[in-house]
């Protein structure tokens, strides 16, 4: 890093960008703070950039080490950011919701893209900003992989949903008989019959071979008895039930063949986390969470302590108070990659089935009288903090020294490093 670059924003030209999705404003300020020119369209594409630099960059870079700043808007940031990196210039990347609070102070309600980008510049000029963590190469590989299998996993249950409305109107008693997506009723649904109640009742014996076969005999023949009976008095409407039975075959090949790609995304997830050697392995994970709690985390020196992995996570309080207080406490704020918040409450979710830290800390919450969900919230957020010391001393988890005392929310580079296991009594 040359001496230039290690001035404070204050001391330095800083260009600020407000992101869009096929245009971009620029707008410059000097280092005596005044602003530099008109601010600026250009495309995303490199006749755009080009133009950036002509117009902004280059004379900036005249007066100084020139400064970027970006707000991380969605993906659309990603190309412009690189690109600049490329083409030599330091480029920060910076969470919208501190640049969105700095523009709420504004007293005049006027916003348009040249005036957020010489917002951004003056933001960051101001020294009190928050870099986004931008991921090395291969997190970035896993993060898109990830992401990639949850939008997958998403677009299987809107299908399900959707081919389930369909048997409410053919069948609707049928899934209070036999559970919808089991493999009993995929095989039902892929015989001549289909789930047409009339054919079902016709050709009882196959129905009946068919349910015993893909169940391994584990759904009883009373339950069989119960699905002929509700067949023979279905208030189904009886009317288009092939054009049904059909749309329910082709929203079952369609779910079917998204599941084998999800399970060869998980194949390759579990090869690379093997390749990670990871230490969330020791809590027992399936790969695809533990790639999503690595691609959605790292780096995690961007992280001073555990409550910042919490907040990053939205499983911190969001208290709103005006008055009287709430005794019903606040939720959790929801803030931060969804996918992670997603990953931590699975994985919680099996791991208060073990006898270990986060079964009592579950409990001791429900002995509280939280709800389900509020003590699983509460859990996950301890195991957020686990996490958070797995990674930064990339040390498997230790029961032993989980139930040692420690501070969870101790900052980095401070003794002891500890598992955060008394956090555990004030889940």
């Amino acid at each position: 890093m040359t001496q230039d670059t290690q001035l404070l924003p204050s001391q330095r030209p800083v260009v600020g960008i407000d992101i869009g999705k096929h245009r971009h404003a620029a707008a410059g300020v000097d280092p005596g703070g005044r602003d530099f020119g008109q601010p600026m369209m250009f495309d995303n594409n490199r006749a755009g950039v080009d133009r950036l630099e002509e117009k902004i960059l280059t004379p900036l870079r005249a007066m100084g080490s020139v400064l970027v700043a970006m707000e991380a808007t969605a993906h659309y940031w990603m190309c412009l950011f690189f690109e600049l990196k490329r083409r030599g210039y330091e480029v920060v990347v910076l969470n919208p919701l501190e640049t969105a609070k700095k523009q709420r102070r504004r007293l005049r309600k006027t916003k348009t893209d040249k005036i957020d980008a010489r917002s951004i510049a003056r933001f960051v000029r101001e020294g009190a900003f928050g870099r986004s963590r931008i991921p090395d190469e291969p997190t970035f590989e896993l993060r898109q992989i990830v992401r990639h299998r949850w939008r997958l996993q998403e677009v299987v249950a809107q299908l399900q949903i959707v081919a389930l409305t369909h048997v409410d109107v053919l069948f609707p008693e049928l899934p209070d008989v036999l559970r919808p997506w089991l493999k009993s009723f995929r095989a039902l649904l892929r015989t001549e019959a289909g789930l047409r109640p009339s054919l079902l009742l016709a050709q009882a014996d196959h129905t009946r071979a068919t349910v015993t076969s893909a169940s391994r005999r584990r759904i009883p023949d009373s339950r069989i008895d119960e699905l002929l009976r509700c067949a023979h008095d279905t208030i189904g409407i009886r009317r288009g039930e092939a054009i049904l039975d059909s749309l329910l075959r082709s929203s079952l090949d369609l779910i079917e063949t998204i599941e084998k790609q999800i399970d060869a995304l998980d194949r390759q997830l579990a090869v690379r986390i093997a390749g990670r050697s990871s230490p969330l392995e020791s809590l027992g994970l399936s790969p695809h969470i533990i790639a999503t709690i690595h691609a959605e985390c790292e780096p995690v020196a961007g992280f001073r302590n555990s409550r910042q992995l919490v907040a990053y996570a939205g499983l911190d309080p969001a208290t709103f108070q005006s008055g009287d207080p709430d005794p019903r406490g606040g939720h959790v704020s929801k803030r931060g990659p969804k996918r992670l918040r997603q990953a931590l409450c699975l994985a919680t979710m099996g791991l208060i089935l073990k006898p270990g830290i986060f079964q009592d800390a579950y409990r001791r919450a429900r002995g509280r009288g939280k709800h389900h969900l509020s003590a699983l919230v509460k859990t996950a957020s301890l195991l957020a903090r686990v996490v958070f010391r797995m990674l930064h001393d990339n040390k498997p988890f230790n029961p032993d020294h989980a139930q040692a005392r420690g501070n969870p929310n101790q900052a980095v580079g401070e003794t002891p490093h500890r598992m955060p296991a008394d956090a555990s009594s004030r889940a």
